[in-house]
């Protein structure tokens, strides 16, 4: 025999050897339970050591195992490593949307315990620190609560800061300590804590206000007059039907 055909024997020889090691090495995978088993097996298809006989059938089996360690897991992290093999074409997409609509739901759970740990701050200015840093980290998730969430955020941070613009007005219609000071104040600020009192005064001074109208009526102007009626300090019904400050 030639050389050329000693090799090409050799060759065939070797083929035979490696497919039936390859049959013997896919029995043991097919029953194992250890994923990286599974994955060194398809490794040896992808460097070319077996052939692709067993390719689908071991992808399908690693990816089965995959998705089950990564559902078990409860980790999002973990599951979203499941989730990038199969968006990249490394698995059949066989469990992504399941495994889309758990992380989902996983992630729920942790943005609703993170905001709840938001407002259980009692400190305002911690508080809209811990905001902001809460909108950083779900400012990327598209998900529909993290985006409730965010609105939620956002809503929370205007509240506050119409809270702290409210104390600085409240003080200062403190200080004017006028009728018209603090009907202003309410129409800015309707949903103030200073609300009730700011409301006691107002009737408190309105009785005052329209006595004095009626003992000295040239002290009140056209632009006075105007100010406290478009502004609704007070009503037709306060000047004509109750006090009879002026005439229909």
């Amino acid at each position: 025999c030639s050389a050329a055909s000693i090799l090409r024997k050799l060759k065939r020889k070797q083929k035979e050897m490696a497919a039936a090691l390859e049959d013997r090495d896919w029995m043991a995978v097919r029953s194992s339970n250890d994923i990286s088993e599974v994955m060194a097996f398809i490794s040896k298809i992808k460097e070319g050591t077996y052939s692709e006989n067993y390719l689908q059938d071991a992808l399908r089996k690693a990816e089965f195992m995959d998705w089950t360690i990564a559902k078990d897991s409860h980790d999002s992290i973990v599951l979203n490593g499941y989730i990038q093999k199969c968006n990249t074409g490394f698995y059949p997409l066989s469990h992504v949307a399941e495994a889309k609509n758990l992380l989902e739901e996983w992630e729920s759970g942790t943005i609703v315990t993170d905001w709840e740990k938001v407002m259980a701050e009692p400190n305002m200015d911690f508080r809209v620190t811990k905001i902001n840093e809460f909108i950083q980290c779900y400012a990327m998730n598209p998900s529909e609560t993290a985006q409730r969430h965010l609105e939620k955020a956002r809503k929370e941070l205007d509240r506050i800061a119409d809270e702290k613009e409210a104390g600085r007005d409240w003080i200062d219609a403190k200080q004017e300590n006028t009728i018209l000071a603090y009907v202003t104040f309410l129409n800015k600020h309707p949903y103030s804590e200073h609300r009730e009192e700011a409301e006691c005064l107002i009737q408190n001074m309105k009785g005052d206000l329209l006595s004095d109208m009626k003992r000295f009526p040239f002290k009140y102007n056209r632009e006075m007059m105007y100010d406290y009626i478009s502004k609704n300090v007070l009503t037709m019904s306060d000047l004509v039907d109750k006090s009879d400050t002026l005439t229909d």
